[in-house]
């Protein structure tokens, strides 16, 4: 008898095994250049085995999750891993707009159209601000980089849903060795990174706050997220397995709330309880009250927190806020300058909101939120069309971006390639992307 393995998880060994060579040297080195070889490595098997340019740009997803990563050079220079990724995405999206003859073949699907028209008006909004302070607007269209990676993913979906598949397993490996080093981390009692940069570990209430790896606890809280959601639908139970699917939902709450991360918790709870009030259940009473447990649970860290003028604690974020706000009011309409809350206060703004009006201004305030309106609305726009199992996967969707839009009060996200995937998964679980293949085509 023989033993059939799926081709889709062919596709989670070869990214799992070419990420734990490249993280490896990470873990062991650090900021090293030995980390190179590791991800040369990774990047060659997965080149070899898989021949396609979008599975060697989700091999670089699951990198650019790492922000540990950036810091790693190559060479005698000053490239790092994170800036060859970046030239090659930028080469990428040139190409495409090549190939695609300026995208007139996509953007007569309107809801194309108009992310692409909220693409333009983002970079457009950082360019003026770039020349306006005089920042450097080469280092600005660089920095801009997660928003060409967005179009050529939302693109490359809507030509062949099948690859979603795969973008769909590169994020949720990232999550499954991420999660693996935390326990790693808490088993043995100490963190790979923060230590050896503050001399000291970090605790909340007598426990250590894991996810070094991705530079800070509250950080990988915030990517877990995402990770959460996309398992509990039905598309991504059918490429990991159910049991599977559930074992890691388990594996990764238990280390979010081992982070402490209390903003959160408290934005996975509220994306949890939108999904089934979406999908009008009642069913799974016992899980919503294991969630309402857990928000319960991080009352009182929220409430002894409030007054406390801290490092990282919410009496400390609300104190930002407030001088964000105060310094906004410098200039109203451009900001005071990308970077420049940080030069000025020593801090970042820890709010993304209060970032983008602070440093770019009223106009860079409203693109942003208009990002996640524009998910919600192509959200309540389509629902109706679905059928009550697709309607489930793309609740999970919105309560995914519900959610990062309420941490993102805690947290500066703009920059985080995660937020950067929200629209090829919405489109690919509104059944809106061109052809529906079930399988990832080689």
């Amino acid at each position: 008898m023989k033993v059939k393995i799926k081709k889709n998880w062919l596709v989670i060994m070869i990214y799992l095994i070419a990420s734990i060579i490249f993280l490896v040297p990470v873990l062991e080195y650090g900021a090293d250049k030995r980390a190179v070889g590791g991800f040369c490595i990774g990047l060659l098997i997965v080149i070899l085995t898989r021949r396609k340019f979008f599975s060697i740009l989700c091999y670089f997803l699951i990198t650019l999750f790492n922000i540990h990563m950036s810091y790693v050079p190559i060479g005698s220079g000053n490239m790092t891993v994170l800036g060859m990724i970046k030239i090659v995405i930028i080469i990428a999206f040139i190409f495409l707009i090549i190939k695609s003859n300026g995208f007139k073949k996509y953007l007569l699907n309107r809801n194309i159209l108009y992310y692409f028209i909220w693409c333009m008006a983002c970079i457009i909004i950082y360019v003026i601000n770039a020349l306006y302070f005089k920042s450097g607007l080469g280092d600005m269209l660089f920095r801009l980089v997660p928003v060409y990676f967005s179009i050529y993913i939302l693109i490359n979906t809507y030509e062949n849903k099948a690859i979603v598949n795969e973008l769909i397993i590169a994020i949720i490996v990232a999550a499954i060795i991420y999660t693996a080093v935390a326990y790693i981390e808490f088993i043995q009692g100490k963190t790979f990174f923060y230590s050896s940069w503050t001399g000291m570990e970090r605790y909340r209430r007598g426990i250590l706050r894991v996810g070094s790896t991705l530079e800070d606890a509250n950080i990988l809280a915030l990517f877990l997220l995402q990770p959460i959601f996309i398992l509990m639908m039905n598309k991504t139970r059918d490429l990991f397995g159910k049991l599977l699917s559930k074992i890691l939902i388990i594996l990764m709450i238990v280390i979010l709330c081992i982070t402490s991360s209390r903003a959160s918790v408290i934005s996975l709870v509220v994306g949890i309880v939108l999904i089934f009030i979406l999908n009008k259940k009642s069913i799974k009473q016992l899980l919503l009250i294991i969630f309402g447990i857990i928000g319960i649970m991080c009352v009182p860290f929220i409430i002894n927190s409030l007054n406390t003028y801290e490092a990282a604690s919410a009496g400390q974020r609300f104190y930002l806020i407030a001088k964000g706000i105060t310094l906004w009011k410098s200039n109203f309409l451009f900001g005071i300058g990308l970077t420049e809350f940080q030069k000025q206060t020593s801090w970042l703004t820890m709010c993304e909101y209060i970032r983008q009006l602070c440093e770019a201004g009223i106009f860079a305030f409203i693109i942003y939120c208009a990002f996640f309106i524009f998910l919600i609305w192509i959200y309540y726009k389509n629902n109706k069309y679905l059928k009550q199992e697709e309607l489930f996967d793309a609740s999970c969707i919105l309560g995914l971006i519900v959610a990062f839009m309420i941490n993102s009060i805690s947290l500066d996200t703009f920059f985080y390639y995660i937020m950067w995937t929200f629209p090829a998964l919405m489109f690919y679980s509104l059944n809106l992307c061109k052809n529906d293949i079930t399988k990832v085509k080689d």
